[in-house]
């Protein structure tokens, strides 16, 4: 899996989470992979905060920036190191 497999995961989290109480397994173990792969890839604090704020907040870059108070490349930068590290642990 690369980083761009793992940010459409994040893209379509609340779809796929949703999926789960609709009986769906395959959906479950997204989610527990996914987890998984993000407990061992061992993100930052600032890392796991923008992951957060963008995919399961549903921030925007440039809101998720200034909740952080850090530029909006910050963010990007955050998040795409982030995505990468799962990927690797995926």
């Amino acid at each position: 899996m690369n980083a761009k497999h793992v940010e459409r995961l994040f893209d379509h989290y609340h779809e796929i989470y949703e999926r789960q109480f609709k009986g769906d397994y395959n959906a479950v173990i997204i989610l527990i992979d996914l987890a998984d792969a993000i407990e061992r890839a061992y993100l930052t604090d600032r890392q796991k905060a923008a992951l957060s704020l963008l995919y399961i907040e549903g921030f925007t870059q440039p809101e998720a920036a200034q909740r952080m108070n850090v530029t909006k490349q910050t963010i990007s930068t955050l998040a795409m190191t982030a995505t990468r590290k799962i990927a690797k642990e995926f």
